[in-house]
């Protein structure tokens, strides 16, 4: 037993020994090595990172002991409590080397310590010596534009990021480093957003941004999208130029198209007819020998649109290979010049238009190179003016306000279109479901093949209709605006009228006081007396019993009646002051009415406004527009053309205007033939060109906002994680920051790209959401340090925090009349604000773990919200309650976005799929894969 108690001994020295020797060891000052590094030091390649290692994490921007910084160079000559941390070109003088090289007390780092910092080596010690001999110049921390990027794995395909845009057809998503753009109405069409900076990367995951796009955000116009990465955000916009002429070497006489829209035919003044691929308008091929002045041509047709057909100056019809000008098949004379054809391909069919408006059916024999002439077919509608094929009727549009579609088969009338007016142009869908007629007055008309049925007038002016939705719904928010103010002013002049009975109160128990007080001098005036009555008397027979106890009980008395003055005067003095308070109460409860009432004149003078601009908006929405050509860019979307090229696109499930495209063409240049093509018109114009229409602009890149330029460090110091475009367009809020260190927000001029704000000191820790509050007056923000706050845009003044979530703040949003905001919690809860006082109304506690986004529905009393429960749901914030759940996500969710109107709720999972869903019952519209 002994043995073992000596050897435990032994064992123990050695532990309280080794320790002090270690210390020893750490408290040594450190020679430093020559620093050969070849070249100047630079403290973002060379001297950050020692320092990083060693010495950040105790002395950072949140967290910075001795009120010392060493994150940046400007910090780090600031210094901190002990003054100065570098005197340049002196590394002896600079307290920070002394400390590193333990020449100076405290030894830094110290030893022990909690973060597992360690004393600089020898040769680290040697590079900041010779960074402080070389000027300590500056430099910022790592920035995007010098890092050594990797490429990213294209298997991680999480979407982090999602947006709809306010028009409820297109949806945004971010996986990795990519952003695309789906459109909900021609849902096998999607836009992949291409950074040309990044396209020598060749990397799959990284065409938008380097780094995992964190953020999106559609501008309230629908025409351009913001995302964010690391130390940028970049703006994205829909090219206004889309309407591009094809560059073709001679004028165009006549123009034909493919029946798919694939290929386009034109015949031009110098005897060619070049043939156009209309997806990208490159020439592709051309047939030589068709002067338009002998030669028609007809149209492009096969099964991959190999021929073009031609009529002769004999009348005679020439089916031609498109490839080498050879001749397939030549018809006899018509006798009446053909001027246009469809191919039938079932069978093997070339339908001519002739010029008296008679239809002339062509059987093809290749083994004889004929096209076998049948009886001319004439409407009983009128003449034929124009023909289409699509793929289960033929168009005939007649010269007056007929047009019929006939079988593909025998050529027999199905349907007879009856329209308000003389037709003069008239197209089919590629699939025969709907047609389009536009009158000789401008009148265009959507119908249903089937029955030949009416579907809806194209005549909505849709820059109108949504500046109308705008206008009311700005009216909406001033005049809830005003509500909220005048029940406010009630609210405040019913505490005026409590005060003022308090004080009234006050007053009365103030006159009660007061004449206590009288009532107690006067019981001590007739008591005083009476004291020395009885001292009198018992002074003259000291030996009386009898009078030393009326003295006694007349002192008693006297006492009493004294220490009832004592306490009348301090209910006295309790009442004056009582009286006092309850006047300042009533002043102060005035002083706010008479400021609630200023407001509510402010908030009036702007509803007044609001509701002018939309009185004016709603008899700009009542105007009706003219076209002057129509057809079909898909299945699923009409065309419209004005005389200056304006391009509107019409949604054929209902008739609805859902895109337009200002034109831009010259009176010269006006539309003299359009023809449908995929995603795009063809345009024939008075000056000869062709352009192409597109349909579906492309995304272009036209700003990145952070960078300040080579060698420079961006404006963010970390990744950007949220974002918000004001109710306006006009401004764009940024969050972010490093995580443990610092919390940025930002404010942005759209239209410049300007840094116009910087909250300084906004949060402690990372932004995750901001939103702008719907008159565009204000800012929240949600972030790590647990908090949510608001600011005023004007001033950039803090206005108030909200405190009550334990964990990180992942998302706020703004109720539409900006009386509460909805915060969503790391630490799974939602809370519903009083956004005036800061106070939780309730905690919302649907889900199971971190709810990542929400944001509320226009004027809504609700709202849509998600969480990594793998749950989406809208949420009633009066009082908690779930009105439906989005379901269908498998795992995780990282996002979620609504249309204003909350018609369209859009999700952002682990697994990749980007999951749409109809607001109105939770049904699923389209999930888009990776």
């Amino acid at each position: 037993m002994k043995t073992i108690s000596c050897r435990l001994t032994a064992a123990l020295a050695v532990f309280v020994v080794a320790p002090v020797i270690l210390a020893d060891e750490e408290e040594k000052p450190i020679t430093p090595e020559e620093a050969k590094l070849g070249r100047p030091v630079e403290f973002e390649r060379d001297v950050y990172p020692i320092l990083q290692a060693n010495c950040i994490a105790c002395h950072n921007l949140a967290k910075s002991e001795s009120d010392l910084n060493l994150e940046d160079t400007a910090a780090i000559m600031k210094g901190g409590s002990a003054g100065p941390s570098i005197v340049p070109g002196k590394p002896d003088e600079s307290y920070l080397y002394q400390v590193a090289a333990r020449m100076e007390e405290p030894a830094m780092p110290p030893w022990p310590n909690e973060v597992q910092a360690k004393k600089l080596t020898p040769k680290q010690l040697g590079v900041l010596r010779q960074w402080i001999l070389e000027g300590a110049k500056a430099g910022g921390v790592t920035s995007a534009a010098n890092m050594k990027w990797q490429a990213i794995n294209p298997e991680l395909n999480a979407i982090y990021a999602v947006d709809t845009g306010p028009f409820g057809r297109f949806v945004a998503a971010g996986r990795a480093g990519n952003v695309t753009i789906y459109d909900l109405l021609n849902q096998d069409r999607k836009t992949s957003l291409l950074d040309p900076a990044l396209a020598e990367l060749k990397s799959p995951a990284q065409t938008a941004h380097r780094d995992y796009v964190h953020a999106a955000a559609f501008h309230p116009n629908g025409q351009m999208l913001a995302t964010s990465g690391f130390q940028n955000i970049k703006l994205w916009q829909r090219d206004t130029a889309f309407i591009q002429p094809i560059a073709a070497p001679a004028n165009t006489i006549r123009m034909a198209v493919s029946a798919d829209g694939s290929l386009a035919a034109l015949q031009q003044a110098d005897g060619n007819v070049r043939i156009v691929d209309t997806a990208n308008s490159q020439v592709v091929g051309q047939v030589g020998g068709q002067d338009p002045a002998a030669v028609t041509l007809l149209g492009l047709h096969g099964a991959e649109n190999q021929w073009i057909s031609t009529s002769g100056a004999d009348g005679s019809v020439h089916l031609l290979n498109r490839a080498d000008g050879a001749e397939l098949a030549v018809s006899d004379a018509l006798g009446v010049k053909a001027v246009a054809a469809a191919w039938i391909e079932a069978g093997t069919k070339l339908v001519v238009l002739q010029e008296d408006g008679t239809l002339r059916p062509l059987t093809l024999v290749a083994a004889e190179k004929k096209l076998n002439l049948a009886d001319a077919i004439k409407s009983d509608k009128g003449a034929i003016k124009q023909i289409t094929v699509s793929a289960t009727s033929l168009l005939c549009r007649t010269e007056g306000n007929i047009v019929e579609l006939r079988k593909l088969d025998n050529l027999q009338p199905s349907a007879a279109i009856t329209a308000a007016g003389p037709v003069a142009s008239a197209s089919i869908s590629p699939n025969g479901t709907n047609v389009v007629t536009v009158t000789a007055d401008g009148q265009a008309q959507l119908w249903l093949a089937a029955g030949a049925k009416a579907v809806a007038a194209l005549n909505a002016d849709l820059n109108a209709a949504r500046h109308l939705a705008d206008r009311t719904a700005d009216k909406a928010v001033r005049d809830a605006r005003v509500t909220v103010v005048k029940n406010q002013v009630t609210e405040d002049e019913k505490r005026v009228k409590e005060q003022q009975d308090s004080t009234k109160k006050a007053e009365e128990e103030l006159k009660k006081a007061t004449d206590a007080v009288a009532a107690a001098k006067k019981k001590l005036g007739e008591e005083t007396p009476k004291v020395a009555a009885a001292k009198k008397a018992s002074d003259e027979k000291p030996e009386d019993a009898g009078l030393k106890k009326k003295l006694e009980d007349a002192t008693k008395a006297e006492q009493a009646a004294r220490d009832g003055v004592t306490n009348a005067e301090n209910t006295l003095k309790s009442a004056q002051k009582g009286k006092e308070l309850a006047e300042q109460a009533v002043k102060r409860a005035e002083a706010k009415v008479a400021e609630r009432k200023k407001l509510l004149a402010s908030v009036e003078a702007e509803a007044k406004v609001a509701a002018e601009a939309h009185t004016a908006a709603d008899a700009a929405a009542k105007q009706t527009i003219k076209t002057t050509f129509a057809g079909f860019v898909s299945n699923t979307l009409a065309a419209t053309l004005d005389s200056n090229g304006t391009l509107r696109l019409w949604n054929v499930a209902d008739g609805a205007a859902v895109d337009l495209l200002p034109g831009t063409l010259p009176e010269a240049a006006k539309p003299v033939t359009v023809a449908s093509a995929s995603g795009a018109l063809l345009v024939q114009q008075a000056d000869g060109k062709v352009s192409r229409a597109a349909a579906f602009p492309a995304w272009k890149l036209v700003r990145t906002l952070g960078p300040q330029g080579k060698d420079k460090p961006s404006v963010f110091k970390d990744r950007v994680l949220a974002l918000a475009f004001s109710p306006d367009g006009s401004q764009l809020a940024a969050g972010g920051g490093e995580a443990s260190r610092s919390g940025e927000l930002t404010l942005w001029n759209v239209a410049d790209g300007k840094l116009v704000r910087s909250f300084e000191n906004a949060h402690s820790d990372t932004v995750y959401g901001v939103d702008f509050s719907k008159d565009g007056k204000l800012l929240a923000s949600a972030a790590a340090d647990k908090f949510v706050k608001v600011f005023d845009l004007a001033t950039g003044a803090h206005v108030r925090s909200y405190e009550g979530h334990t964990h990180h703040v992942m998302d706020v949003s703004f109720k539409g009349d900006g009386t509460q905001l909805v915060s969503a919690g790391a630490d799974n809860a939602i809370k519903v604000w009083n956004a005036e006082t800061g106070e939780q109304a309730r905690t919302i506690s649907t889900y199971s773990k971190q709810v990542t986004s929400l944001s509320f529905i226009g004027m809504q009393d609700e709202f849509i919200s998600c969480s990594g429960d793998k749950r989406v749901f809208r949420h009633r914030a009066s009082n908690g309650g779930t009105v439906r759940e989005f379901k269908g996500c498998p795992d995780y969710v990282y996002c979620s976005a609504t249309t204003a109107d909350g018609k369209v709720v859009a999700a952002g999972c682990e697994d990749g799929v980007l999951r749409v869903w109809n607001g109105a019952d939770a049904k699923e519209i389209a999930s888009f894969m990776p």
